[in-house]
């Protein structure tokens, strides 16, 4: 969905910047074993609607979201440093849990207050980071939840993590494979074997839930960390900062467009869906199935476009 993000980015710049990264997963899953696709895919192929790739929801296409129908499995297997001494496992194979973080404060999506943001990410994150005594740039591995390009893209900016940061290991969801959140499972293994391989190196693992309506964030490393395990629920704390907005079902009247998306079906065009602003700082949204509209949302930046709304449809304001 376009949300408006203040990035100063045309559409046309967005979706290339979006296939240009997803390429570069789908060429890091070739070289990972444990991945599922061992075919690269150009940005191009990416990026655009297509037999092969169908285009889903505006501007998502099949190949920038995850894939549910894969035939993999993974497990953890903890224990105590004392078992492991037991069994004689090598201190080098020792992987430690260091810093876990969550937030499940739930908020439908018409009702956030901002469209682009995700707070909980931001302080779930920012705990990580501060209880690991580390930064962004100090991680050695980093995975991002990939689900569809925007989870990855806000939690990076809401954690403070650079574009320099490499996002993902793995290969990410479309290319890696792991349906559901048992993709968190697949990189959480994969990550061990990555920090078994690089002496005293740390990594994280994020994971989204629902439409970021939970955000989690774990740190690994090959030692303890320096503050002991820790476990950080921030869940009142993102109750308390995050302001929510009135949604209202049936609205007739002016309204300005906050967020939007065209839906697919049978590879067509089927339904432009837009959240409006309303003037009196609620929320509503509104269908449109008429083409010539479709297409211009697909082509033109309509944030902040007035509409007319009546019935649960809307028209663009002349």
């Amino acid at each position: 969905m376009r949300s408006g993000m203040p990035r100063g980015q045309t559409i046309d710049e967005r979706r290339d910047q979006m296939a240009a990264l997803y390429s570069s997963f789908s060429e890091i899953a070739v070289n990972n074993p444990q991945g599922w696709n061992d075919k690269p895919f150009s940005a191009e192929f990416i990026r655009d609607h297509s037999a092969k790739n169908s285009m889903l929801a505006f501007p998502y296409t099949k190949l920038h979201n995850s894939s549910w129908n894969i035939d993999q499995a993974s497990a953890l297997l903890l224990c105590s440093v004392a078992e492991a001494e037991r069994l004689g496992v090598p201190r080098e194979k020792w992987v430690f849990p260091q810093v876990f973080t969550e937030a499940n404060h739930m908020i439908n999506l018409t009702a956030r207050e901002e469209l682009h943001r995700c707070p909980g990410a931001e302080l779930a994150g920012q705990a990580a980071f501060k209880a690991a005594d580390m930064k962004p740039q100090d991680l050695d591995f980093l995975e991002l939840y990939t689900c569809f390009p925007i989870a990855q893209d806000v939690y990076a900016a809401e954690a403070g993590i650079p574009r320099s940061l490499d996002r993902s290991f793995t290969g990410a969801m479309p290319f890696a494979g792991g349906p559901f959140n048992s993709f968190v499972l697949h990189a959480t293994g994969q990550l061990a074997d990555h920090i078994r391989s690089k002496p005293n190196s740390r990594g994280m693992v994020t994971t989204v839930s629902g439409v970021l309506t939970k955000q989690g964030f774990a740190i690994w490393g090959a030692e303890p960390g320096p503050n002991g395990y820790q476990f950080i629920d921030v869940t009142e704390e993102v109750a308390r900062q995050v302001q929510r907005r009135d949604v209202v079902p049936d609205y007739s009247g002016e309204a300005k467009v906050a967020g939007y998306t065209v839906m697919y079906e049978r590879k067509q065009p089927k339904r432009g869906i837009v959240i409006v602003d309303l003037p009196d700082h609620k929320r509503s949204i509104a269908c449109t199935e008429n083409a010539a509209d479709m297409d211009m949302m697909e082509t033109e930046e309509i944030c902040g476009r007035k509409v007319e709304m009546q019935d649960g449809a809307f028209r663009f304001a002349s």
